[in-house]
């Protein structure tokens, strides 16, 4: 799969300058057409990217603390960046939200180029951002995991002795890191500044839960953290462990009686063993490269072999939008989103991310 960035487009493309090859990075400015004053986020090498060392190597992440500081201006306050593509492709992804989240764009740039774009409707908003290469490798979906894992709640919650029947209202899934989670949920925090390298899949339910006996439904958010790893070896490498799990319930009189309740049944999930979550989960992306492979099994180790790490991408080919959309997102897809999805403002936690496996350079 070819991917392919509709804002790119709108992008001036340049030469590099003299055939001299620079630093890759992307540089904000809080002026149009790359004026006033910037922020420049300078990409390790290529070389360093292909290193198995952490994520680090490959992208520059910066949140709004971060960015909002004194003396920079670019926070809440950029209006267009230069993204430099010597050494591969770059993605520049602009967030109105200060945790990489919220609605987002994205902008790319071949290798090769030095790429100029000015801010659409993102102009004054954005408030983190995410510069990071893009390589090359096989790309897994991961709404199925979504759509997995909200059918399998939706039929599980009415077993409850509590519970009559539940109505799905949103199941999705979005790219987050240890970082990030932290600031926005207060789970599995990280005193370490690269935890923002450490990436982990979000996968967020809501549901209205009619209570057996009782005149008020009550609301329920379940929340699962996934962390899609690699072995790093020749067979069998990739594997999704879960690690972090969270339920809240609207406040009332059962509140506590239908959250330990939910709870207990997501505790079941998190069991270690061979039916874990993380291991399901695991098995299911198994069976779908399985099946893409023909069931040839050799074909489908062959797939996974040589992965070094497991990134992030979106592909905003119209053509791919199927790849991101889940069955129950928080909004509609407009045709505008499914034409455009990373050029009109897609909300992160509705557009669900590939995972791209990141080969080694040997």
């Amino acid at each position: 799969m070819k991917t392919t960035y509709a804002l790119a487009a709108f992008a001036t493309t340049l030469t590099s300058y003299l055939g001299l090859a620079r630093a890759d990075s992307c540089r904000v400015y809080s002026g149009t057409n790359q004026t006033g004053a910037s922020y420049l986020a300078t990409l390790p090498d290529v070389d360093t990217t292909h290193s198995t060392a952490w994520y680090g190597s490959s992208s520059v992440r910066r949140n709004g603390p971060m960015l909002d500081v004194a003396g920079n201006a670019v926070f809440d306050n950029g209006e267009s960046v230069t993204i430099t593509a010597s050494e591969s492709d770059v993605v520049f992804y602009v967030y109105d939200g200060p945790q990489m989240d919220g609605r987002f764009q994205a902008v790319r740039c071949e290798q090769g180029n030095t790429c100029n774009w000015t801010f659409g409707w993102m102009k004054n908003q954005m408030r983190s951002f995410v510069c990071q290469r893009e390589l090359v490798g096989p790309e897994l979906p991961t709404a199925p995991i979504a759509d997995d894992l909200t059918q399998e709640l939706d039929a599980e919650l009415p077993t409850s002795s509590d519970i009559n029947n539940s109505t799905i209202r949103y199941g999705r899934i979005s790219w987050t890191n240890v970082e990030s989670r932290c600031a926005r949920k207060g789970v599995g925090c990280s005193d370490s500044w690269q935890g923002r390298y450490t990436d982990v899949l979000e996968y967020g339910f809501r549901t209205t839960l009619d209570i057996n006996n009782w005149v008020d439904d009550y609301v329920a958010w379940i929340e699962f953290w996934l962390q899609p790893q690699s072995s790093g070896g020749d067979l069998d490498e990739l594997r999704i462990e879960e690690t972090w799990w969270r339920v809240d319930v609207d406040d009332g009189v059962l509140s506590n009686t239908i959250r330990d309740g939910i709870a207990n049944k997501v505790d079941d999930l998190f069991v270690e063993g061979s039916d874990d979550l993380g291991s399901q989960v695991t098995d299911g992306v198994w069976a779908a490269v399985l099946e893409e492979s023909g069931d040839n099994i050799f074909l489908a180790r062959l797939f996974m072999r040589g992965t070094q790490r497991i990134e992030f991408t979106y592909s905003c080919d119209p053509d791919d939008a199927h790849l991101h959309t889940v069955n129950h997102p928080a909004d509609a897809y407009s045709a505008s989103v499914l034409d455009n999805a990373c050029g009109v403002g897609q909300q992160a936690g509705d557009f669900a991310p590939l995972l791209r496996l990141v080969k080694s350079l040997d």
